[in-house]
């Protein structure tokens, strides 16, 4: 009954069809693995990774330090399926490294996902699934980029989720600000991001070709940037104090909404009714890029899975149908609008992408979505390029509250990994 109930209502809110492939997970248009957070079969929903001590920080460990990370996801045909997990590692930039699998984990390779529950009072029916490590039955020997590959059926063709993480050791300490550009043009829309990293007696002889820097913005990858080199070497330092090379768009505080209570509206939601499913209307949007800046707090496009009636969210938290709104006098003719944040995985999917509809003089879009607070924004993707622009409907500022961190990561010689060897992040209204 529970499955039949779930195919119903998975078929009648998605153009796909809710029944497990007999063969592999690998969707056509992913023929590989892919080292990037990604989600391979539709009826996986809900993919969170993080440290247990701050569900919206960077998902990271300190190595040795104690600490777990924890995996959720939700699997909505309904019923129970076998999965596994694995941990492969990356060098700085997310290609596999040329460790063996025995040289940076002690335990077992490949372990099941053995905490799952049924969801309770739910009218979507699904099964969540859990797991936290390191554990009794994997532990980590070696910091660096991983990525988390959930499988099913024992068999790891079959590939479901990935996801990255981080680990790190703290060798280096890095210092850094964030400052409004130095150079007059860009002074209005960007964030210049300054730091050194100080390494005292720990040796990098070769900075410039061993020493790799990852900048990062509110914890996303899509818009990282990569290969920065020092600009000035000194005794136990390196500065990197740039005016072009260091720059992030500011953007704007995200849009959000509440769907906590799907009974009483919250926070920017204009209507809820019933109808086979939740149907939630969140309070329709208007483009901001010409708008004055003006601050209000935010999660930097991450989400939080929570219910007020409920006793433990990620079992008991409905699923709603989520219709955005936003309006505009005609379509652009300069690409498509998608939805974009944690709730996208920082991804262009088609899932995502807004609808014009000339009746109403607005882009639309409907999109499944778990309760909880969620962050987004309205993203162009020109067309010809495929660049993402935030700032088509959003606008961008140099004052915005945004979260940055710094990775560095060192190639020791006769090394065959990137050791991530310091960390540190700040947040940009403590500089302004």
């Amino acid at each position: 009954m529970r499955l039949l109930l779930s195919l119903v209502l998975f078929a009648s809110s998605f153009s796909v069809s809710a029944s497990r492939p007999d063969g592999p997970v690998l969707s056509p248009e992913s023929e590989f693995l892919r080292y990037d957070d990604y989600v391979y079969q539709e009826f996986i929903e809900t993919v969170l990774i993080y440290n247990k001590k701050d569900s919206l920080g960077f998902p990271m460990l300190r190595l040795g330090a104690g600490g777990q990370m924890i995996l959720h996801f939700d699997d909505l045909v309904g019923d129970f399926q076998r999965y596994s997990y694995t941990f492969v590692h990356c060098n700085y930039d997310w290609t596999p490294s040329q460790l063996n699998k025995q040289e940076y984990l002690v335990g077992f390779n490949d372990n099941f996902i053995d905490d799952y529950v049924f969801s309770f009072n739910t009218i979507i029916p699904y099964t969540h699934y859990e797991v936290s490590f390191p554990n009794k039955n994997v532990r980590f020997l070696k910091s660096g980029n991983y990525v988390m590959v959930v499988y099913a059926n024992n068999n790891p063709d079959e590939i479901v989720l990935t996801r990255r993480f981080i680990i790190w050791e703290p060798i280096v300490s890095v210092p850094m600000q964030v400052n409004r550009p130095t150079v007059v043009e860009y002074r209005d829309e960007y964030q210049e991001v300054d730091f050194d990293i100080n390494h005292g007696n720990y040796p990098i002889p070769y900075p410039y070709q061993d020493l790799h820097v990852v900048l990062v913005q509110n914890r996303r990858w899509d818009n990282a940037i990569y290969n920065l080199k020092p600009l000035f070497v000194r005794d136990g330092s390196l500065s990197y104090n740039y005016e072009y090379e260091n720059l992030f768009l500011g953007g704007n505080e995200y849009r959000y909404f509440d769907t906590k209570d799907l009974i009483t509206m919250q926070s920017r939601v204009s209507n809820i009714k019933f109808d086979t499913i939740f149907q939630v209307l969140v309070t329709p949007d208007q483009p901001r890029r010409f708008t004055t800046y003006s601050f209000w707090p935010d999660v930097n496009g991450q989400r939080v899975i929570r219910n007020v009636r409920g006793r433990n969210a990620h079992r008991d938290a409905d699923y709603s149908m989520t219709h955005f709104r936003l309006y505009m006098t005609e379509p652009t003719n300069e690409g498509n609008i998608y939805l974009y944040g944690a709730l996208s995985d920082w991804r262009i999917d088609s899932k995502y992408m807004l609808r014009y509809n000339y009746k109403r003089g607005a882009y639309e879009a409907s999109v499944l979505l778990k309760q909880g607070y969620y962050n987004y924004e309205y993203v162009l993707v020109r067309d010809g390029t495929g660049d993402v622009d935030p700032s088509f409907i959003e606008g961008t500022h140099y004052q915005t509250e945004n979260d940055y961190s710094v990775l560095v990561y060192h190639r020791e010689m006769g090394q065959r990994y990137d050791r991530l060897v310091g960390l540190s992040s700040v947040n940009a209204a403590d500089f302004y």
